[in-house]
């Protein structure tokens, strides 16, 4: 079942309510609540005056198109149909908009489908307020009606659609017209079909790996995801993912009976302890490391000090026994004998001056 709704902020009435009753429609099965005229233009009329209540506001609605459809499943009779609709619009109304004006038209210009229109005031009969139904609201409103269908005319068929899970969700809307349109299976749909099928003929992997390659699928896994590569008939290779087509639950179930080996595995995630320990220990290491460097340095420090010590000794072994210990000479620079030189000649000028001056007589007192 689907269920759509657009707001109108333009009082086109008039046009709407002429596109509803057309041709299309089966008039016996027109929908009338809070409207106390008939007929299209006398209808638009009074949609007309209840509106004249609204205050103006920019962007305000003035109405509401929408829609509710069914799919006709194989081996369901039209009339049942049409009259399981209509129950289901009058429900459909009395819990989303009771006190507005309805005026419904039921459409059955598509062979695989039978659908109603709904036009929906935007406020209650003669009330000035605009009635404002919150998402969440109207998303449980669609969710109850949904159920109430399913629960309540299962001879219709109908799958889940609004209440089915996200992975289900995951067939595209033009999918889903493009199956309402024509009626057969869509490229999605006819993958998980096939997918089932070798599912339900293989009783081992093996098995289930040739059914596929024998309607020229393959399968294969990328990360935590089943695919199979199919080659259609245009020469194009795509490749479709489990969980794609709506399979992918279905298939790791079945892997659990026949292959549990070849079902992904989540890699198991190190708990905040290990990575603690294992920090500890990278750290530890590194210390231990620090340490071995630091006694090879001792060790290389005290050899090489050892070494200078016995070369000192064996230096002074090779002096005389009488002479005195000298560091061995060394050549001197040419800048340094200079300085050397200044350095002398100063001390032998003050030397001079120091004992001219003692020659000097004393004074007579």
């Amino acid at each position: 079942m689907i269920i759509k709704s657009m707001s109108r902020k333009t009082k086109s009435f008039d046009q709407l309510s002429n596109y509803m009753d057309s041709e299309k429609s089966d008039q016996r099965f027109d929908l009338h609540h809070n409207i106390f005229t008939r007929g299209q233009e006398n209808i638009a009329a009074e949609f007309m005056t209840n509106s004249d209540y609204l205050s103006k506001r920019k962007n305000g609605n003035y109405l509401y198109h929408e829609i509710l459809s069914v799919t006709l499943e194989e081996g369901v009779d039209l009339k049942y149909a049409k009259d399981s609709l209509r129950d289901i619009a009058q429900e459909y109304i009395s819990k989303r908009c009771p006190n507005n004006m309805v005026f419904g038209c039921l459409h059955e210009d598509h062979t695989n489908h039978v659908h109603y229109h709904l036009m929906i005031s935007a406020n209650e009969r003669d009330e000035r307020k605009r009635l404002r139904l919150p998402k969440a609201n109207f998303e449980k409103v669609k969710r109850d009606l949904e159920n109430h269908v399913l629960e309540k005319y299962p001879e219709l068929k109908q799958k889940k659609v609004i209440t089915a899970s996200n992975q289900d969700k995951k067939l595209s809307r033009k999918a889903s017209d493009q199956k309402r349109r024509t009626g057969r299976l869509d490229r999605q749909e006819f993958i998980a079909d096939t997918v089932r099928k070798a599912m339900n003929q293989a009783s081992s992997f093996e098995a289930f790996k040739s059914y596929l390659n024998d309607n020229n699928f393959e399968y294969g896994t990328r990360g935590k995801n089943y695919k199979v590569t199919v080659t259609h008939d245009n020469g194009k290779v795509v490749a479709y993912r489990f969980v794609t087509v709506g399979v992918h639950e279905e298939f790791e179930s079945y892997l659990d009976l026949i292959a549990p080996s070849e079902r992904y595995q989540e890699p198991k995630k190190r708990t905040r302890r290990g990575k603690k320990e294992e920090s500890s220990a990278e750290q530890g290491e590194k210390q231990e490391d620090g340490s071995k460097a630091k006694n090879n340095f001792k060790a290389e420090d005290a050899q090489k000090t050892k070494a200078e010590d016995q070369n000192a000794k064996n230096t002074k072994n090779n002096q005389k026994p009488n002479e005195p210990f000298t560091e061995p000479k060394t050549e001197k620079s040419a800048f340094a004998r200079d300085v050397e030189n200044i350095y002398e000649k100063k001390k032998a000028k003050k030397a001079k001056k120091q004992a001219k001056t003692l020659k000097r007589k004393p004074p007579k007192l």
